[in-house]
């Protein structure tokens, strides 16, 4: 009986100990794809924002060029 109780235990632990294992490693799986997607988004956030001036930037240019009367090349850098 001793013997078995002895070997329930030991049993018992070494589910525990891979339980434990498992959850670690699903933990780390875990924090690797959120830190993935953060780099992304992060990367996506920032062409977008570059995207957005440059657009800004050539909408000014096409601005400018309405105020100096120069309408035909303001049409063409709108387009």
């Amino acid at each position: 009986m001793l013997k078995n109780l002895t070997s329930n235990t030991t049993t018992a632990a070494n589910r525990a100990r891979f339980l434990l294992i498992i959850l670690v490693i699903a933990l780390f799986a875990a924090g690797a794809v959120n830190a993935q997607q953060r780099r992304a988004n992060f990367q996506s956030s920032s062409s977008t924002r570059s995207a957005q001036s440059d657009a800004s930037a050539v909408f000014r240019s096409a601005r400018d060029l309405i105020t100096d009367g120069e309408w035909a090349k303001a049409q063409e850098k709108f387009n």
